[in-house]
């Protein structure tokens, strides 16, 4: 009884100070925060957001406390329950939700398309996606950052999703695009480039893509310093991508 009112006590000055450095203080006090109930966590989090909800709205508050390795699923449930209890509405008009960048670090280059990190990745991403207490994601966060994790881990699972939900292979500059090319992976940057609807995909019918972008000379010239010839032939070939003069004389002497 004595430790359940002192573990109450910490947990109230935690949330009065809103303290990060409270938790670290000892291992005793890390244990005590790490098991504390999702419902504490959530308050937290809404503590530590308050002044981006008041600034920015509701979305810049997710983006912000989305970054904390706090937000789990479950956190991140009870924080939407806090506020529909406080009867907060979002207008549709806001900005948008950035994705944390933590959420995709932990993706590894060629990886198994089976792999435990993708398959949490994309079971938070759906989570985000079908909440109806959220406002809409931002797919192409941070200049792209989601998508080009996704192809440089070779994760097509993860890639289809974003595309599919509109994230653009056009951002920063093509900075997914040159990826795969400097990884020489023509079957990831035809999936970068051309749209298939679901429904076509699911249905296995043949029909002419179209593009979600136009690839350019650079992506062309790039293809060519790093030898991927396979997707120099594609680009040049299916995609009549012109080349400039000194691309054109490294294809002749190849």
């Amino acid at each position: 009884m004595v430790e359940a009112n002192l573990f109450q006590l910490l947990y109230e000055i935690h949330l009065f100070s809103l303290s990060c450095d409270l938790p670290l203080v000892t291992k005793r006090f890390y244990d005590v925060f790490a098991s504390s109930s999702t419902f504490y966590k959530a308050q937290y989090l809404l503590g530590r957001s308050e002044g981006a909800l008041s600034q920015g709205g509701t979305a810049k508050m997710y983006s912000m406390l989305l970054r904390y390795r706090l937000c789990t699923l479950e956190v991140l449930d009870n924080v939407v329950e806090c506020l529909r209890r406080r009867k907060h509405v979002f207008s549709s008009a806001e900005s948008r939700v950035e994705l944390p960048k933590r959420l995709f670090r932990g993706l590894k280059p060629h990886q198994n398309s089976t792999s435990e990190e993708e398959e949490q990745v994309l079971l938070f991403l759906r989570h985000l996606r079908n909440h109806p207490g959220l406002p809409r994601i931002n797919w192409d966060s941070h200049q792209g950052y989601p998508l080009s994790k996704a192809v440089h881990s070779g994760s097509v699972r993860l890639a289809t999703f974003l595309l599919d939900r509109g994230a653009s292979p056009e951002e920063h500059g093509c900075i997914a695009a040159k990826i795969v090319i400097r990884q020489k992976d023509l079957a990831m940057l035809k999936l970068l480039v051309e749209y298939i609807p679901s429904r076509l995909r699911k249905s296995g019918k043949k029909r002419k893509p179209k593009d979600r972008f136009k690839p350019d000379s650079t992506l062309l010239k790039l293809a060519v310093e790093v030898g991927a010839n396979d997707v120099v032939e594609y680009l040049y070939r299916e995609k009549k991508v012109m080349p400039d003069m000194g691309t054109l004389n490294k294809m002749s002497l190849g």
